[in-house]
């Protein structure tokens, strides 16, 4: 039946309709001419929000553990994908070395345990596009999943989208959604070129929350019913929420022995048990060994700062594991947060602060075993650590290049004097007990921390030798090594002396100096040790 309207109700919805066409035709033809990225009227802004919260439909197994005093281990595990990503496949190889490489040595042993001490929630994450369609393929993904495992899991869903302002405020513009249809319609090319710049590659990473996301899988209802669940069948273990990343490729170590295994022993070890405990992680690419060893210098380097300093390390997110719940207590989990603070990333330092605050958080142990075996980010790949593509020969690790690589080719490394003093700094600052310094210039405070770093590093003083003969060479490199544990040089007594007298200046008490310049001489203990296999 066809629907009456008035004539002047019709004019006015036509006159409408031109003034809305007038006012977007002009950045619409700029788009189609391609200038999309200054002429499309809407610009992404700086707050993102996580949307439609969802819990796939998967095996609804629970841990079949039943009073015991084991540690038991709720893991959440971000898991972020694309369109063109298969999810199933994704979560069945995480889901396959959890069966088979989480306890002892053998598959049947390591899936018989998991069933009962570990309980994993996949948080499945996707942009929220400005391309309806492809938001309807990520739902679709999740309502048709097909993995199947009898470990306890659960997968959760959610979108996080971008907000997205007007540029230039006029009268009658189209909203986002009718915007983006209408220059897909007019030219589909152009417009997904368009949506690619700021929802792929480097532009998605710049906005990516990535505490949010931890905080939203932490707070979700899978997560609740796994820790209460343990709660309730093993109320004398002590729980571990573990916070993992999606691409790890192997749990096992050399010796072949399982992740879990592994944590158990390392939490059992001590008598009072550990607020946080991490075995590390190894960047794993056979085709680029430069890359395996700087990881492994910087996990030395970080177990070292930690035995000194409490928390004195960045707890890397693939495989750190925070005490949540002590044997006969209540959890505690809904009292710690990754959000806080600057910036999206640096998670697992955002929890601790917050644990630390909340006196949920007083000892850290960081006891590198190799860890897990991860796949390595695309930020490793520099043209510095893709240089050798085998294993180097004890003569090429002796070249000032490869050294450089080793020391400062990697990304966040604590091996560099930069990392290595801005980490100690913040871990001063974190207010544990004993622990409570703040500089009103905090840019000098972790400088001079990470020159006291340069007095003990061997590498440090191997380009210092390099710099007073003129030139590098490998009997620098063995003199070092082999004078290392002789009484520090003149030069080397007064650079710390001058640090110490430096941050004095700066407020830093004695007992604190004393620990920062023990941290420094376990780090170039440590480093000394790794190099010594290359004399």
């Amino acid at each position: 039946m066809a629907v009456h309207v008035p004539y002047n109700e019709l004019q006015k919805l036509l006159i409408h309709h031109y003034q809305e066409r007038d006012a977007n035709l002009t950045w619409l033809n700029s788009c189609l001419e391609g200038q999309a990225g200054i002429a499309f009227p809407y610009m992404r802004g700086d707050v993102v929000q996580i949307s439609n919260v969802i819990t796939a439909s998967v095996p609804s197994h629970l841990p079949s553990l039943n009073d015991s005093t084991l540690p038991v281990y709720v893991i959440n595990i971000p898991v972020g994908i694309s369109p063109t990503m298969d999810i199933s496949e994704r979560i069945h190889h995480l889901l396959q070395l959890f069966e088979e490489q989480s306890f002892g040595t053998n598959v049947v042993t390591s899936k018989s345990e998991a069933e009962k001490r570990t309980a994993i929630v996949f948080g499945v994450n996707q942009v929220m596009s400005i391309n309806v369609h492809c938001n309807l393929v990520f739902q679709a993904a999740i309502d048709y999943l097909t993995t199947f495992s009898s470990l306890p899991y659960r997968v959760v869903a959610f979108q996080w989208a971008p907000t997205w302002v007007i540029k230039t405020s006029v009268p009658n513009l189209y909203s986002l959604d009718i915007a983006f249809r209408l220059f897909r319609l007019h030219d589909p090319l152009k417009a997904e070129a368009f949506r690619l710049a700021f929802e792929g590659g480097n532009q998605l990473r710049e906005i990516i929350p990535y505490k949010r996301i931890r905080e939203t899988l932490k707070n979700c209802d899978a997560t609740a019913l796994f820790v209460n669940t343990f709660a309730k069948k093993s109320p004398f273990s002590p729980l571990y929420y573990g916070v993992m990343d999606a691409d790890p490729v192997a749990f096992k170590n050399t010796n072949q022995e399982g992740l879990f295994s592994r944590y158990d022993t390392l939490i059992q070890r001590h008598q009072v048990i550990p607020s946080a405990v991490t075995l590390g992680y190894t960047f794993y690419d056979p085709q680029y060994p430069l890359i395996r060893l700087a990881s492994e210098i910087d996990m030395i380097v970080r177990q070292a700062m930690s035995a000194a300093i409490c928390f004195g390390a960045y707890f890397p997110e693939p495989g750190t594991f925070f005490k949540v719940k002590d044997p006969g207590a209540l959890s505690r989990l809904h009292e710690i947060s990754f959000l806080g603070g600057n910036g999206a990333t640096l998670e697992n330092r955002r929890l601790i602060q917050n644990g630390v605050a909340a006196g949920i958080f007083t000892n850290g142990v960081f006891s590198y075993d190799g860890g897990i075996y991860t796949s390595t980010p695309s930020r490793a790949y520099t043209l510095k650590l893709k240089r050798l593509t085998y294993e180097p020969t004890s003569s090429e690790i002796k070249q000032k290049q490869t050294l450089e690589t080793l020391f400062g080719g990697l990304v966040q490394s604590h091996a560099s004097a930069r990392e290595w003093g801005e980490s100690i700094y913040t871990a001063l600052g974190f207010n544990v007990p004993s622990l409570n310094f703040h500089a009103s210039n905090a840019l000098t405070a972790s400088s001079q921390i990470g020159m006291m770093f340069k007095v003990f590093n061997p590498y440090s003083r191997m380009i210092s030798g390099g710099a007073l003969e003129g030139r590098f060479s490998k009997k620098i490199f063995d003199n070092v090594m082999k004078t290392y544990h002789l009484p520090l040089s003149q030069a080397l007594i007064q650079l710390l002396e001058e640090t110490k007298h430096t941050l004095r200046g700066l407020g830093m008490p004695p007992n604190l100096i004393s620990m920062v310049e023990n941290a420094a001489r376990l780090s170039g203990q440590a480093i000394h040790r790794y190099l010594s296999r290359y004399m």
